[in-house]
């Protein structure tokens, strides 16, 4: 049977999409198969799916904060601990690398893998509801008889800490939702209208995903979202709306008109959410509770190792404890997880060690330098973004920009498998000019 680079590569491609909500096993395995099959395609003479210009732009700026890491191995103590975080985060060299090197493949299906992707989430979502439905003592059983799903602990206070999420982290699942309803939200607008409309009445991933994301309770990827559709509400406006107010009313009453329709999406109706959906109310109570004993002092009464927002405040502080003994180097990417257990070892407090902001973490481990080459990343990617000369395109750069721009001040995702692989694949696969007239749904 004769080889053929452009269907392994195809179905590796998919399999690394759609495993992402469902087994970060699978998921290895196919990126290890992509990264592998890319690197001896293209040392083999297969470069007629490989862009020199496109490789330069997108690892660039990857390089340079790759590179900031590295240096920091230089007065690191833990050299081997160093080598280990550093291999772990090679994967935002990998990924963009594979899309490089891929580049004219994946502009041919490119539509194709935004739906693969979309649905695979989806599905991921509808099994998640299914198991908020059954009974606590089923779910239970149903997760103690498998290594494949994830442990089910019933908790008597089960909304307060958050929906029940059977493949992957609860946190990490939320991020993909979000990242998926955007997707959704851009695939629908991309499409040419005749496509479009027949296309709208059968497309469900929307409700389910938007449920889900309630069930999960990640307040962090609530809040993103928030924000993100707040970006698309007024890319749909200025789109359909404005003109033809502004022609009619003048761009005084438009722009009002505007800021009320944001106040009602983005502050009324996710209130009138908290007041009526049992999920979202038990959650926002535990943060107010759990702020509240530590504010007056009763928190060591309790339970306190699963507060989050507890969790989240002492990871602030003594990040910023490190920063100001070390606010130019930092401690050395090898150092980094020792430095904050003696800072976490002072406190009166026994939380375990976690990292709550990704800003910070490099801060922390690497330096001004290494958080000025993440911020700078960022930047560059929603300039280079915003260029393509798509509309639908810039709207979605600049609410996928949003909504990370808030989970990186809240959480720590490029340190995690699922939350490093998606963002570095949204990274490179959405800089790829893309023909929007020549697909069809799949």
């Amino acid at each position: 049977m004769r080889f053929n680079y452009k269907t392994v590569f195809h179905v590796l491609f998919g399999l690394f999409l759609i495993a992402l909500p469902f087994s970060k096993g699978i998921h290895s395995v196919a990126y290890v198969g992509l990264l592998v099959a890319s690197m001896v395609g293209f040392f083999i003479g297969r470069r007629d799916f490989y862009e020199s210009d496109f490789l330069k732009k997108t690892l660039f700026p990857v390089f340079i904060l790759m590179g900031t890491l590295a240096i920091s191995l230089l007065y690191t103590q833990q050299i081997d601990e160093g080598l280990t975080i550093l291999l772990s985060r090679s994967k935002m060299i990998g990924v963009p690398l594979i899309l490089a090197l891929n580049a004219d493949l994946i502009r041919k299906r490119y539509f194709h893998y935004v739906f693969i992707f979309i649905r695979g989430v989806a599905i991921a979502a509808c099994i998640t509801c299914l198991f908020f439905c059954l009974p606590a003592s089923i779910v239970q059983a149903l997760t103690n008889t498998t290594t494949f799903l994830q442990e089910y602990i019933i908790h008597e206070k089960t909304y307060a800490f958050g929906g029940y999420s059977p493949f992957i982290d609860r946190l990490q699942f939320s991020y993909l939702i979000v990242i998926a309803f955007f997707l959704e939200c851009w695939s629908t607008y991309q499409l040419v209208p005749p496509k479009r409309f027949p296309y709208l009445p059968i497309n469900f991933h929307s409700i389910i995903l938007l449920v889900t994301l309630v069930i999960l309770g990640a307040r962090g990827a609530q809040l993103g979202f928030l924000l993100g559709i707040g970006v698309w509400i007024i890319g749909i406006y200025f789109q359909y709306g404005h003109p033809k107010i502004m022609a009619r009313s003048g761009t005084a009453i438009s722009y009002l008109l505007l800021i009320g329709g944001l106040g009602i999406t983005t502050i009324l109706l996710p209130f009138l959410a908290y007041k009526t959906i049992p999920t979202l109310q038990e959650r926002y109570n535990q943060l107010k509770w759990e702020i509240g004993t530590y504010q007056d002092g009763t928190i060591e009464a309790y339970d306190y190792t699963h507060f989050t927002s507890i969790r989240r405040l002492l990871s602030w502080q003594h990040s910023w404890t490190l920063i100001q003994e070390q606010p130019l180097l930092g401690t050395g990417i090898g150092d980094y997880r020792l430095a904050l257990e003696k800072s976490y070892a002072k406190d009166r407090l026994t939380i375990p060690v976690h990292t709550h902001s990704q800003f910070l973490y490099y801060w922390v481990s690497a330096g001004v330098f290494a958080l000025l080459a993440f911020v700078g990343l960022m930047i560059y990617w929603l300039y280079q973004g915003i260029r393509q000369n798509q509309y639908w395109k810039s709207v979605l750069f600049i609410s996928l920009f949003a909504f990370y721009l808030l989970v990186f001040l809240l959480d720590a995702p490029l340190n995690f498998q699922v939350g490093a692989m998606s963002f570095w694949w949204l990274y490179a696969f959405l800089l790829i000019r893309e023909d929007v007239f020549t697909f069809d749904i799949p």
